[in-house]
């Protein structure tokens, strides 16, 4: 799975999860959905090179090592 792909999923979980809060008045089932998001942000989206999470606002490289980020290549 890429970067980017990792980084819409979480997106995903998260928007659902809001849209079942404030929508559909899920609280639980919402709230879930948008912790699961955050959390698979936090573990899943981080620089190839030295590791570090990527934050919400991503650019084209990394801002602890500098390192080019590749947002469609697969981790090897």
């Amino acid at each position: 799975m890429t970067l980017r792909q990792k980084r819409y999923l979480s997106l995903a979980l998260m928007a659902c999860g809001i849209f079942l809060m404030f929508l559909l008045r899920k609280d639980i089932a919402g709230i879930a959905l948008l912790a699961a998001g955050f959390v698979w942000n936090i573990t899943m989206v981080h620089c190839p090179k030295c590791n570090e999470w990527i934050e919400q606002h991503p650019g084209e490289f990394c801002r602890y090592c500098g390192a080019k980020i590749d947002w469609d290549g697969k981790k090897e």
